[in-house]
């Protein structure tokens, strides 16, 4: 079952993602904007050995949600990899410590940001959710 949902928006790409933690929802986040970028990230090619390892401190959670997701857009354009694997060392609503795996991909399609605008997370009785809009 998808841990996520893409949205109608006029412009840009908006996403609705579930997590029972903030770790799954981080994820789900993740795997979701991959999802759009790359056709079949699952069968892009062989997982490469070495991780991208990711360190990121923020303000709050949507800073950090926002920080996490650009840098694995970042890691992606620069290097042609689609993001699948990610192993958590240490996640707080303000901190992360990580390390991502993938596989060589050519994206089909460009996002330009991860941004603030209309950004929700939230902690329900079931776990967490957040709306998240990406500049295409």
């Amino acid at each position: 079952m998808l841990k996520y949902k893409f949205l109608s928006h006029p412009a840009d790409l908006k996403m609705r993602v579930w997590g029972k933690n903030q770790k799954e929802l981080f994820i789900n986040a993740s795997r979701g904007m991959m999802a759009f970028l790359y056709s079949n990230c699952s069968k892009a090619g062989p997982l490469l050995k070495k991780p991208a390892k990711i360190n990121l401190k923020a303000a709050d959670i949507k800073a950090l949600t926002v920080d996490w997701l650009s840098e694995l857009l970042y890691l992606s354009d620069a290097k042609n990899i689609c993001f699948d694997r990610f192993n958590f060392k240490k996640i707080t609503a303000r901190e992360i410590q990580a390390e991502v795996f993938g596989c060589p991909a050519k994206a089909q399609r460009d996002i330009k940001a991860v941004t603030y605008h209309g950004l929700e997370i939230k902690q329900t009785k079931t776990g967490w959710q957040a709306v998240i809009l990406f500049d295409i």
